[in-house]
């Protein structure tokens, strides 16, 4: 089995104190993120939903200049589009009363109600969907996010992706996926997953060949948190 990943701040002391951290969360949204890996700890829609919390509180404890912004890829209903929940800005108490009350309703505990509590939204400022499936959706709506909001000198980008499916997409939607991998490397945009492992979650099926390692600097380590 996989040992569960570090801590959202583990390597928050390798990273340049004068820099800007541009972070993008993203949701992959299978009936797999509604399952419970322990008792009394929520659904791992719950959990991912508070680490988002505790990162845009933290930020705004902080007064820190970082950016953030979270989406999400399916809708709990089948349906494959990516749409933008928080768009990238700066951490914000509007943000986060949005998610604290979604969790205190119950939005991530279910398909459903995620997918009820999105239509409710109306959305999410922006909406991708296309043929090429609901991973690509999602990576494309995330590159949208950086692009839609002027870079910094300093600033580091970086999509932290939540996901409980070892092989989230069939092969043409993967070769796809990779190629968006590659794409992040050439413009210095870190990639790190956060997997759930209370199935023995095999990073090698996809995640560490297709994304983490595609995506990766060279002489970086692929990041999963």
């Amino acid at each position: 089995m996989a040992d569960a990943p570090p801590p959202l701040d583990a390597d928050d002391d390798e990273v340049d104190a004068g820099a800007q951290e541009r972070a993008v969360f993203l949701l992959d949204v299978r009936p797999e993120l509604f399952e419970t890996d322990e008792p009394g700890k929520g659904t791992r829609g719950e959990v991912a939903a508070r680490l988002v919390l505790d990162f845009v509180r933290g930020r705004l404890l902080e007064k820190s200049k970082d950016l953030v912004a979270l989406v999400a890829c399916g809708d709990g209903r089948g349906g494959a589009a990516a749409a933008t929940i928080l768009p990238l800005g700066p951490p914000n108490a509007k943000g986060a009363r949005l998610l604290q009350e979604a969790q205190s309703a119950g939005a991530f505990r279910t398909a459903g109600a995620f997918g009820a509590w999105l239509e409710k939204l109306g959305g999410a400022r922006g909406v991708t969907a296309s043929h090429r499936g609901q991973l690509k959706n999602g990576l494309e709506r995330c590159a949208r996010e950086f692009e839609d909001y002027k870079k910094a000198p300093n600033a580091l980008d970086a999509v932290y992706v939540f996901s409980a499916a070892s092989a989230p997409c069939d092969s043409d939607e993967a070769a796809v996926c990779e190629t968006w991998a590659r794409d992040s490397a050439d413009v210095d945009r870190e990639v790190q997953l956060y997997y759930f492992p209370k199935e023995p979650f095999d990073l090698d099926a996809f995640w560490r060949p297709r994304v983490l390692e595609a995506s990766a600097a060279p002489g970086d380590a692929p990041g999963a948190w």
